[in-house]
């Protein structure tokens, strides 16, 4: 008996249980690809989302809370299954206290709950679902932090190319400069020329310290999103080419995992509700016994001592004090709230589908916009050149076409991160497509 009782404390244990706990950031991996689709056509943006899809600190807790879930699936699967008891009954005692008399036998008790009327298995569904709910919020966490990976890329691209264009605005007001002091030495220029140069050389320098801040803050939001210290110098090879307006499909919000979660858990709490239904009604129990059963099962018997005993019980519940009902209460309220969060996350799905659609088209429209304006200030910019290469042309005025094109180009850099923007959280809005 002994033995049988040291063997059936194990049988619950496996081997990681009884392990020190591991470290979950090595365990804890999420499996099959990541919803998340859009990569911008960039393969070192497709690198980093990999490394955050496998490191980030968010899909982390996301797997562990999925864990849980599954336990708690466990758990209610073995309501559902025999139970079985060994142990062993004492007792010492007397009829004076100059006697004394010893007792012990062993116990053995197995016990299975007929689910009459279908509680257990309502709370086994309900934590199914709610399994199936941290799957999806697993998917909404993968998705949230690839957004934000690829929102940092996209960021950090464009504080390097700000950053490229304010050492060329440096160089060009340092060009500027020197023309301008041999002017005013010819007289032909006055010191408020060189002053207004002078500004225009200063304005380069803090555009260049706001773009190393940038570059540095947007490095060390990919640090953190991916886990890796250092992530690489972005190529920034993105591309956002007008691709005209978008379609929204009812099956793009009804498969968004916040969507998904949201239906998962009101049916989970109508399942809970029918589960505290049927709990009020009469439960029916059987069970079996050798050796010393409990006192109310001698009682019964009439007899103080018991080799085997077989049992059945049914019962119900007459005065509660309303417990049962508010228990009922409680239950239906959760499926209210449930079902009205599940009409929230459709509706704003609908809604964040439609107005991303929208600023999709707007930037790709901003961007085409934007591109024919950096062509023409290209274009004045190669006439001046090649006529100061013929002595027509002011150096000035080259100059001034110089900063012209770096002014076109900044349209068209917040224009290429706009639509870039855009298509993030149009990727985001439709569940990662």
């Amino acid at each position: 008996m002994a033995l049988a009782m040291l063997l059936s404390g194990c049988v619950h244990e496996t081997a990681a249980d009884r392990a020190p706990r591991s470290d979950p950031m090595g365990r804890l991996t999420p499996v099959g690809d990541s919803p998340w689709r859009q990569d911008l056509g960039d393969p070192e943006l497709r690198g980093l989302l990999r490394q955050a899809d496998l490191g980030a600190l968010d899909i982390k807790i996301a797997l562990a809370r999925l864990e849980r879930a599954q336990a708690e699936v466990d758990l209610a699967r073995a309501a559902a299954a025999p139970q079985l008891a060994v142990g062993a009954a004492g007792a010492v005692g007397g009829r004076t206290f100059a006697s004394r008399r010893a007792v012990g036998s062993p116990t053995l008790e197995v016990t299975y709950d007929f689910d009459i009327y279908g509680r257990i298995a309502r709370l086994r569904k309900a934590a199914a679902l709610e399994r199936t709910a941290s799957a999806q919020d697993l998917a909404e966490a993968r998705l949230l932090v690839a957004a934000e990976t690829a929102r940092a890329y996209v960021a950090l691209c464009a504080a390097s190319d700000s950053r490229a264009a304010a050492v060329r605005r440096q160089a060009s007001a340092a060009r500027a400069i020197t023309l301008v002091r041999v002017r005013v030495s010819e007289g032909v220029a006055t010191a408020r020329d060189l002053d207004s140069r002078a500004a225009a050389d200063d304005a380069a320098a803090m555009l260049d310290r706001a773009a190393r801040v940038g570059v540095a803050t947007e490095t060390a939001r990919l640090a953190a999103l991916t886990g890796v210290s250092q992530p690489p110098a972005p190529a920034c090879a993105t591309g956002s080419n007008p691709t005209g307006a978008e379609t929204v499909a009812a099956k793009v919000v009804d498969s968004r995992p916040d969507v998904q979660a949201a239906l998962a858990r009101l049916r989970a709490a109508d399942f809970r509700r029918a589960a505290a239904v049927a709990a009020e009604r009469p439960q029916f129990q059987i069970s079996a016994a050798l050796g010393a059963p409990d006192a109310a099962v001698s009682s019964l018997l009439g007899t103080g001592v018991l080799a085997w005993a077989l049992v059945g019980r049914i019962g119900e519940t007459l005065l509660d004090g309303g417990a049962g009902h508010a228990r009922i209460r409680i239950a239906a309220s959760e499926a209210d709230l449930a079902d009205l969060a599940y009409r929230k996350a459709v509706l704003q799905g609908w809604t964040e589908l439609k107005l991303t659609t929208m600023a999709v088209a707007a930037a790709d429209e901003n961007l085409a916009a934007a591109q024919r304006a950096g062509v023409r200030a290209q274009g004045r910019l190669d006439t001046l050149r090649i006529r100061g290469a013929q002595g027509v042309a002011d150096g000035l005025a080259l100059a001034d076409a110089e900063e012209g094109l770096e002014q076109a180009r900044d349209v068209l850099r917040q224009a290429r991160l706009g639509a870039a923007e855009a298509r993030i959280a149009r990727a985001l809005a439709g569940g990662g497509r």
